[in-house]
């Protein structure tokens, strides 16, 4: 079975990566990383000139199970391991790994699909597009235009044009909108 990498194991491995290369700086090219196993969830996993990080157990299995270090000698607490040789072309083929599942893949006409519009224009999430700062401040200015003084959220709110031209809205919900983008400048 092929495990697929996952970017909290990309993350986890460019800070050994990082532990490593500090090490060796400091002329600590000789230590090796530890795994100290505490009772729940989590592990000390001491680096090369003892820069010490917590991380979950299943995140170092998982590391090991993709090869990209290997353990030198198990205890009874925990094992010494360092990274691989590779380890830096093993996170490139990682990133391009997990940069492969994140795009969504199109039927094709070899396998027999239709390639319909419809079906393959790739969804970035449920409705239309929200509001940006400039186009509610322009209709914020335009219902401060056709409103009456004093111009309160509750005098506003009913000449306010929202995002699908309907015009009216809570004065509740005008007041969260202004929050959010801010007033527009006279």
């Amino acid at each position: 079975m092929t495990i697929l990498p996952k970017q909290s194991d990309i993350d986890l491995l460019a800070r050994l990566i990082g532990i490593r290369e500090s090490a060796d700086l400091a002329g600590h090219t000789d230590d090796l990383f530890s795994q100290i196993d505490f009772q729940g969830a989590e592990a000390a996993v001491l680096g090369p000139g003892r820069n010490n990080q917590v991380v979950p157990k299943i995140k170092m299995r998982r590391l090991r199970d993709l090869g990209v270090f290997y353990v030198i000698h198990t205890g009874a607490t925990g094992f010494t391991f360092d990274l691989a040789d590779d380890v830096r072309d093993r996170l490139e083929q990682m990133r391009v790994a997990v940069s492969r599942l994140s795009v969504p893949q199109r039927p094709d006409a070899g396998t027999g699909f239709e390639a319909d519009a419809e079906l393959t224009r790739i969804r970035r999430g449920p409705g239309r597009p929200g509001w940006t700062r400039d186009l509610f401040r322009t209709r914020y200015q335009e219902a401060l235009g056709r409103a009456t003084p004093p111009f309160t959220y509750r005098a506003v709110a009913p000449y306010f044009e929202m995002l699908d031209g309907t015009v009216g809205t809570d004065p509740d919900y005008l007041r969260k909108l202004v929050r959010k983008h801010g007033l527009p400048l006279e």
